[in-house]
C-alpha cells in the first residue's frame, strides 16, 4: 500500500521529474566546484514538498504546465539556498543523513553557493513571470531571514513564549509555503480569493510541518537526518520544551537547560517532556494546524489534486524523516 507521500509523489512524478531538470539547467554554471556542490545538495534527497504543493495548486487553478514547471523549479532552489545557509549557522555537518555542503567544502564556497542559487532563482522569475511574484517572494524570503534572526538572538533564553515560537516557525517555514501555493494558483491568473485561499492552506500546513519537523529534532516519530536534539545543543526552544517550561517539572527542566546540554542528559530533558505531556500538546497543535489547511480546501470542486493537497494534510503529521 502507498504511503501519503508515494500517493502525492505519484500524481507528480512526471512532472517533478521535469522540474529536477529545470533545476540543472537554471544552475548550471562554468565554475566546476559551484557545479559539484549544488549536485551534492540536489543529490541529498528532499522531498520536493514545497513544488509539489504549487504544482497542485497550478493544475487545480488551471496554469499552463509551462509555467508551473520552472516556477515549481525556482521556489525548491530558494528553499535550498535557505538550506545551505541555516546550515552554515547552526554550523550543522549532516543533512538528510549526508555531509552538508559547508562540512565538504567550508563556509565561503556554501554562503556564495547560497547567493548563487537566489540570484538563479530569483532571475527565473522574473525571466518568466509577472513582477508581482518577484515582490511577493521577495517579502517571503525577508521574513524568513528575520524569523531565522529573531532565533538566534533568543537563543538560550528560557523565558520564550508559545507566541514568539509560532511567529518564529511562521516567518521560518510557513509564509514560504502559503507563497508556493499563491504562487501556484496566480500562474492562471486566478482571483485573488482562490490565490489568498491557497496561500492560507500554505500558511496552515507549513505550521503543522515544522511542528513536527521540531518533534523529529527531539527524536520521536523518527529522524530529520539532521543530528538529534540539535536544538536542544544550540539553547533553541521549540514548542515541547516551551510548554514543559510552564508545567509542573518546569523548574528541574529549566536549571538543566541553564548549562551545557550534553547527550547524556538530553534524554532526562526528553523524559520531562513526556511526564509533562509535552509531546502529546505539540502533536495535537501541529494536527489543529493540519485540520485547519484542510477546512481550506472545502467546497473545492473533487479531483486528484485536492485529493492529493488533502493527503498532504496527513503527511506533515505523519512523516518519519
Amino acid at each position: 500500500m502507498l504511503s501519503r507521500f508515494e500517493v502525492l509523489h505519484e500524481l507528480l512524478s512526471d512532472e517533478l521529474a521535469c522540474v529536477d531538470t529545470e533545476i540543472g539547467e537554471i544552475l548550471e554554471c562554468n565554475h566546476h566546484l559551484l557545479n559539484e556542490a549544488v549536485r551534492h545538495l540536489r543529490e541529498s534527497g528532499g522531498k520536493r514538498f514545497r513544488p509539489a504543493l504549487l504544482l497542485l495548486t497550478a493544475r487545480i487553478s488551471g496554469a499552463s504546465r509551462e509555467a508551473r514547471i520552472p516556477a515549481a523549479a525556482a521556489v525548491e532552489i530558494m528553499h535550498m539556498a535557505t538550506l545551505i545557509h541555516d546550515d552554515i549557522v547552526d554550523n550543522a555537518r549532516l543533512r538528510r543523513g549526508r555531509p552538508t555542503v559547508n562540512a565538504l567544502w567550508g563556509n565561503n564556497l556554501s554562503i556564495l553557493s547560497g547567493d548563487f542559487m537566489f540570484a538563479r532563482a530569483f532571475s527565473a522569475l522574473a525571466e518568466f513571470f509577472r513582477p508581482e511574484f518577484l515582490v511577493n517572494m521577495s517579502k517571503v524570503v525577508s521574513e524568513m531571514c528575520l524569523g531565522e534572526i529573531h532565533q538566534n538572538f533568543r537563543k538560550e533564553r528560557l523565558n520564550v513564549t508559545e507566541e514568539e515560537y509560532l511567529l518564529r516557525i511562521e516567518q521560518k517555514t510557513a509564509l514560504f509555503i502559503g507563497e508556493c501555493c499563491r504562487l501556484g494558483a496566480m500562474l492562471s491568473g486566478a482571483c485573488n480569493s482562490l490565490a489568498d485561499r491557497f496561500f492560507d492552506y500554505g500558511r496552515f500546513i507549513g505550521m503543522a510541518f515544522q511542528i513536527t519537523d521540531d518533534l523529529l529534532d527531539l527524536g520521536y516519530g523518527g529522524s530529520s537526518g539532521k543530528e538529534v536534539g540539535k536544538d536542544l545543543q544550540q539553547g533553541v526552544l521549540t514548542l515541547p520544551v516551551i510548554h514543559a517550561l510552564g508545567g509542573q517539572h518546569g523548574e528541574t527542566l529549566r536549571k538543566m537547560l541553564s548549562g551545557d546540554i550534553i547527550p547524556s542528559a538530553s534524554h532526562e530533558v526528553l523524559r520531562i517532556l513526556e511526564l509533562g505531556g509535552s509531546i502529546g500538546y505539540a502533536r495535537d497543535m501541529a494536527r489543529s494546524f493540519a485540520d485547519k489547511a484542510r477546512e481550506v480546501l472545502t467546497g473545492l470542486p473533487e479531483s486528484p489534486e485536492k485529493r492529493a493537497l488533502e493527503s498532504a494534510c496527513e503527511f506533515v503529521l505523519e512523516r518519519h524523516s
